[in-house]
């Protein structure tokens, strides 16, 4: 198969995601990454995620556009353009778009996105 190590956002797979639409970058299909995956998120305004956690994936969110509010676990932290969030393996989390605009952040993911791995409370 002929991996690719550039992917574009252009090029990305578009899926549906808890989150809202997610456009896959790097990962198993489009690179052969085994040990991470990189996808950018986007959620409409007024629009959240599930709370949900994972019982293997560590994430790292980096918000590229817009504003929200960010559970993780007992925390409510208000979030936007510039932050970087920890999600630690097994914490449950939830991201909500609280502004008028899309919310537009980088999921990084260890191992790969895997949707198995996602525990819907």
């Amino acid at each position: 198969m002929n991996f690719k190590k550039v992917v574009h956002e252009n090029e990305g797979i578009i899926e549906p995601d808890i989150c809202g639409k997610s456009i896959e970058l790097i990962n198993m299909e489009t690179s052969g990454s085994k040990k991470m995956s990189i996808a950018t998120i986007l959620i409409n305004p007024s629009e959240e995620s599930k709370k949900h956690f994972h019982k293997k994936m560590e994430e790292i969110y980096y918000i590229v556009e817009g504003e929200g509010e960010i559970m993780i676990d007992d925390m409510i932290s208000k979030i936007k353009k510039g932050h970087a969030i920890l999600l630690p393996v097994g914490s449950l989390h939830q991201i909500k778009n609280t502004g008028k605009s899309i919310l537009k952040f980088i999921s990084a993911d260890s191992p790969p996105y895997d949707e198995k791995d996602v525990y819907i409370i």
